[in-house]
Parts: C-alpha cells; structure tokens; sequence
C-alpha cells in the first residue's frame, strides 16, 4: 500500500534516499517526467500485487532478508531458459518491470542480472528458485550457493529447504538436472512410469515433447506438482507464468 502523504517531487536518488529514511517504506515509484516520488510499504516481490504499466514510471526497492533477485523468466514467450542462463547474456525489458513477479508488457523476454555470468566472484551463499502464478508464490527451493558455480547450484545435494516437503537430499532421483533431458530443463523427477505414472516436483518444458504433461499451448512452460510433495504430474500439475531466481551475498566485514 502507499504511504499515506508521501507522494513528493524529486530525483530519482533523492526519492531512494527518501525511503530509506522513512519508516515503512519498502519500494519507490519515480515519474522520471515530473520528479513525482511515492513511497510504499510493499515490496515488488510480494504476493498479490497489482501493478499498472507506465514508460514514465520506474520502481526501486529495497532488498528483504538480503535477497536479490539475478533471473525472471516468462512463460510462453518463445525463449529457451536453460539457453539464457547458460549463456552470456544482457537483460532484456525494461529493468524496473523485470523487478515484478507478474507478467509484464515491458519485460516480455526473459531477465538476467550481470550476476549470473559473474557468478564465481560474487559470492554467493544460498539460492532460491521461485514460482509464481497470477502474482502469487506457488513453489520454491533453497539451495546453499557457497562454492558453487552458475550451473551446479542446481542440484540435490545443496538443497536448505523447500515447499514441498519431500524434496530432500538423501532422496535418489531419477532426474535433478539443470539441463535436464529432451524438451524439458530444470528438471526435477521422481520417478518414470508410460507418462501416466510419471512422479515429480517441477520441469520447465521448452517444447512440445512426448508426454500430455508436455502440450501446452506455448512455450516455454512452467510445470509443478500442486501439492506440499511429488505427484503424479501429468493429472496434478499446475503452470506458473514466472520462472525467478533469487541469490544471497556475502558482504565485506
């Protein structure tokens, strides 16, 4: 919500500088038109927001629990994810709209922080994929990041913690992979059956693939178990518009 009588005129700087000085305020709208400054008390990456479009409006927030989000992929827009991440790449869209876990008209490609591709001298001490449906937290997974690399935090020996309770690392799956196999990446698979019988937790499917767990109308798109464990997925699985991951730092004594 916004902060009732703080709607002010300012630079974007002195706008921040504003928030950080007042009680509440956990993000910034700033009209880069007329210098027009509101402060809220949410932050962008809350559950059920809702946001406007403007090209004159940029947001600014600040960072909870130290979180810091480096990657938001949007479904169905024709590019690959596992490609992006893996590649080096610039962000697309515009950088405020990217901050919001919902879709936007203004960052319809997937975003990607400098972080990513500096990822071994950042140090990293945790991870946590996300994600969302209609501006709403469905699923996530903490992993330790310390020591790791760009592509092999994703594994099932760093997990901390997750939605879904059986999502361990004592437990040998079939498949926890970033590359994944066939037209699905980000995989994480219980068990294989005939498509029917498969049991798992979350696949980001890149195109049309063998299974009905792999149609959907475009790509890429993001599969989960609907459940608090892994379900048989091809009758129990829910999409998600936004793909994002989110990293910890450790800072300088």
């Amino acid at each position: 919500m916004w902060l009732p009588d703080l709607h002010h005129t300012f630079t974007a700087i002195g706008c921040c500088s504003l928030c950080l000085e007042t009680a509440g305020c956990l993000a910034v709208n700033h009209n880069t038109a007329t210098q027009s400054c509101e402060l809220s008390s949410k932050t962008v990456h809350g559950d059920n927001l809702t946001f406007s479009q403007s090209e004159e409006w940029d947001i600014y927030y600040t960072l909870i629990d130290d979180w810091s989000l480096v990657f938001r992929a949007a479904a169905g827009n024709g590019e690959s994810v596992y490609d992006t991440w893996i590649n080096t790449t610039t962000q697309t869209g515009h950088a405020g709209a990217c901050q919001i876990l919902q879709p936007q008209p203004r960052c319809s490609g997937h975003y990607k922080n400098q972080i990513v591709d500096r990822w071994n001298s950042a140090n990293i001490t945790q991870v946590k994929l996300e994600l969302h449906s209609a501006g709403r937290r469905v699923a996530y997974v903490i992993f330790d990041g310390t020591g790791s690399d760009y592509s092999n935090w994703f594994s099932k020996d760093r997990i901390l913690e997750s939605s879904w309770s059986d999502l361990t690392t004592s437990f040998d799956y079939s498949c926890f992979a970033m590359e994944g196999y066939g037209a699905r990446n980000l995989l994480i698979i219980k068990g294989y059956g005939d498509c029917t019988t498969d049991i798992a937790w979350m696949s980001v499917v890149a195109y049309r693939g063998y299974c009905s767990w792999d149609f959907h109308s475009s790509y890429p798109a993001f599969v989960f178990s609907k459940g608090t464990t892994a379900s048989l997925i091809e009758t129990n699985h829910g999409l998600a518009d936004i793909l994002a991951v989110f990293v910890k730092r450790q800072t300088a004594p």
